[in-house]
């Protein structure tokens, strides 16, 4: 914690993962930074904010320890080049590192600037035929962006939507220490970044992807392999999810892990940090908080309730021990709660609609996991079968937005490789979209929510996963009898593998 009083840089090193703000620093060359709030903070790294300098705004990236010269020699490096070449970036203002200091630059500050992340995730939410328009158009604008980066011969080797920044019409690159020369590497080079890009996305994205890949060819002038960049995307998409994936269960500025000292020495927790202040008293005794819950299931192996704290919707799970031998069993294992917040986060990273997953927390004696919990955020909507009922009638018209919304999940399910395990029809909810924003020929749609995930797998193996889709299938369509209309139609249109490897449309 720091108070609003000059401070030499050096002390940053000392602040921890939540600096106070206000702010002041005294900067080794001369003159104060004034930082009103940090954007992103990697402890006793490099601290980022939004600040005051002679006068006006900036953008303030900060660099202390043993690092801060290599981290600041990157930065500046990756600016000029950006800025040599003629690529959109903020404009550099001041830098300076000052060895045992630590190091500084200060960078314009792009007033009203909404990253691309931002603005896609918000399109994704209306899910409508102009959301679809205006994200094809920003997938455009930011591959001919990466194809002029690509035709310079410089890459993004952190290239996510998160570093596009849109100020009015205008696309910027940020993030100057992950620019890199390609320029001795190949193409293959200028490939897996292209790919790293990609995946980025929701997988029903990469085929609308491909064709917009003439927007990055009008730029750098030469033919992409397809089928090549395919397989890349692939490969960075796994890349990138175990990365993620690995990220969820360890201390970090996306979750907050607590042993020892935050449950006592009896339990192990993994939460969002942006929860952490309304999960805090739940997590302290979730026994207590499943008493006063609304019951949604009360079984032997689990038991759900639905909980309202500060006015949020939220699903508290208790996987149950039965017996003695069930304890034992389940002693050395993963527990159900961990395996479920896994399957939740990943599913989330790919695109696919599921509960958003909150926390996880298991009780340990002398190392041996007993009784776990999960809590993730309510889906409000209908299930399955109150919106797609068993007895429909015959003659009918068909919900097409509903039954193409089905397809399309179980279509990038089976693209990944994942299986959910239990399709019947309470674990799929409709999601209506947004009314706001929707225009007259638009049709109304939504989605389709997946929740319970305790069977839920991703498998490396094509073959092995064969044999899971084809139960997936035979489960989702038994939530309607044979003569159902609705059944035939999905019958007709829901993906198959051919040969355990292809799949039929």
């Amino acid at each position: 914690m720091m108070p609003e009083a000059p401070l030499p840089l050096a002390a940053l090193a000392r602040a921890g993962r939540d600096p106070e703000t206000p702010c002041v620093f005294t900067l080794p060359t001369g003159g104060l930074l004034r930082i009103l709030r940090f954007v992103r903070v990697l402890p006793g790294r490099r601290y980022v904010g939004i600040g005051e300098w002679e006068g006006r705004r900036v953008f303030a990236k900060l660099f202390t320890g043993p690092r801060a010269g290599r981290d600041f020699g990157r930065e500046t490096t990756g600016i000029r080049l950006l800025t040599e070449h003629g690529i959109e970036t903020p404009r550099l203002l001041a830098a300076h590192h000052a060895g045992q200091e630590g190091g500084w630059l200060l960078l314009e500050l792009l007033e009203d600037a909404v990253n691309l992340d931002e603005r896609w995730r918000a399109l994704e939410e209306k899910r409508d035929a102009t959301a679809r328009a205006t994200q094809r158009k920003i997938l455009a604008d930011a591959l001919r962006l990466i194809g002029r980066l690509h035709a310079q011969g410089l890459a993004q080797d952190d290239l996510h939507p998160g570093n596009l920044l849109y100020r009015q019409d205008t696309l910027y690159l940020v993030d100057g220490g992950g620019i890199l020369s390609c320029a001795l590497r190949g193409r293959q080079c200028f490939l897996e970044n292209l790919a790293l890009f990609f995946a980025q996305f929701p997988p029903h994205w990469d085929h609308a992807g491909m064709d917009l890949l003439t927007a990055y060819e009008v730029e750098f002038p030469h033919s992409v392999d397809r089928a090549r960049l395919n397989a890349a995307i692939a490969r960075q998409r796994t890349r990138r999810i175990a990365h993620f994936l690995r990220k969820t269960t360890r201390d970090c500025s996306q979750f907050q892990v607590g042993r020892q000292g935050f449950l006592g020495a009896s339990g192990f927790c993994a939460l969002r940090r942006d929860a952490a202040g309304i999960l805090m008293p739940l997590l302290a005794n979730p026994d207590a908080w499943i008493a006063r819950g609304k019951p949604c299931k009360l079984g032997a192996s689990a038991s759900v309730l639905r909980l309202t704290i500060d006015g949020q919707a939220l699903i508290l799970k208790r996987y149950n021990l039965k017996n003695a031998g069930h304890r034992l069993r389940r002693a050395l294992r993963e527990s159900r709660a961990a395996h479920a917040w896994r399957e939740g986060n990943r599913l989330m990273a790919l695109g696919i609609p599921t509960a958003r997953p909150l926390a996880f927390l298991e009780r340990r004696k002398l190392g041996l996991r007993g009784t776990s919990f999960l809590v993730t955020e309510f889906v409000r909507g209908d299930s399955l079968l109150t919106r797609l009922p068993a007895d429909w009638p015959a003659h009918a018209p068909l919900p097409q937005a509903e039954l193409t919304a089905l397809v399309e999940l179980f279509t990038d399910l089976t693209r990944l490789s994942i299986r959910h395990g239990d399709l019947k029809g309470s674990n799929l909810i409709w999601q209506e979209e947004e009314e706001s924003g929707q225009d007259e020929g638009d049709k109304k749609g939504g989605r389709w929510v997946l929740i319970d995930l305790d069977a839920t797998r991703q498998y490396q193996s094509r073959s092995r996963f064969c044999r899971a889709h084809v139960r997936d299938r035979q489960r989702l369509l038994a939530n309607w009898p044979p003569q159902n209309p609705l059944r035939h139609w999905l019958e007709t249109h829901l993906p198959r593998l051919v040969s355990g490897q292809e799949m039929e449309d």
